[in-house]
């Protein structure tokens, strides 16, 4: 088995420094997919020589408004064919990350969720029509899904393509985040705003291996480096080499 991450941003560049930590405890070799170092970058060479294959990997993604930047920049191409590939990031679904961090009034979480999927607010004639849409989709569930509106639309935009059809245009298989119903089971128990505190999440490392309670996360360190005022990667690289000495791998 192989584990793989990716840089799409700066902040997942501390992220890729974390998993390659988690890695070693594991013993497992780590792809780190970030196109020469520049986690805005491209791994096409010739952008507009590749627009056919970005857009095949995109459209074979079968994602919607999210999740497809990466395909569009070619990070497929990194990917081993004919291999299952897992993307399991339960860490945002269990902190409620694509939930309003405030409002949480349905009007206003449906504007997020619009705001979410690149839909426009501006054009009323627009807005008009994509929140008939959102209401029709509100009224294709049995029950009142107010509560739990985003991890149901995270499972709309997330899960990607049906298996056949993006193993026969990449040869790959790919399982996205939302393929595991499981962890949406659980989540959607709680509370958006228990969920937000992390305190799902801390429970469940605790559950899985305590010593993971003790890593330090990309977010929470840049939010201890603004505070003291200090270079966030340096402080990373220094809490990681102090968990790998209380820790040793």
């Amino acid at each position: 088995m192989q584990m793989h991450c990716y840089a799409t941003n700066w902040m997942t560049t501390l992220d890729v420094k974390v998993a390659q930590v988690m890695a070693d405890a594991a013993k497992s070799d780590l792809l780190v997919q970030m196109p020469n170092g520049n986690p805005k970058g491209t791994y096409f060479p010739r952008k507009r020589r590749s627009l056919f294959t970005a857009r095949r990997f995109s459209i074979s993604s079968g994602f919607t408004g999210v999740c497809d930047d990466w395909w569009r920049r070619g990070y497929a191409k990194n990917l081993a064919p004919d291999v299952a590939w897992l993307r399991g990031n339960f860490l945002e679904i269990l902190t409620a990350r694509f939930w309003p961090k405030r409002n949480f009034d349905v009007d206003k979480q449906v504007l997020h969720l619009l705001g979410r999927i690149g839909a426009s607010k501006d054009d009323k004639t627009h807005l008009k029509q994509n929140l008939d849409f959102v209401e029709d989709w509100f009224g294709s569930f049995k029950k009142s899904i107010a509560r739990n509106m985003h991890d149901f639309s995270y499972q709309e935009l997330a899960l990607g393509a049906s298996q056949p059809f993006f193993h026969g245009v990449n040869q790959q298989f790919y399982i996205g985040p939302a393929s595991d119903r499981t962890i949406f089971q659980t989540a959607m128990r709680v509370s958006p705003k228990d969920r937000m505190n992390a305190a799902l999440y801390e429970e469940m490392l605790r559950i899985s291996d305590a010593r993971l309670m003790d890593l330090p996360l990309a977010r929470s360190t840049v939010f201890r480096a603004k505070k003291a005022k200090a270079n966030p990667e340096e402080l990373l690289e220094r809490e990681l080499a102090e968990y790998i000495q209380r820790h040793p791998i």
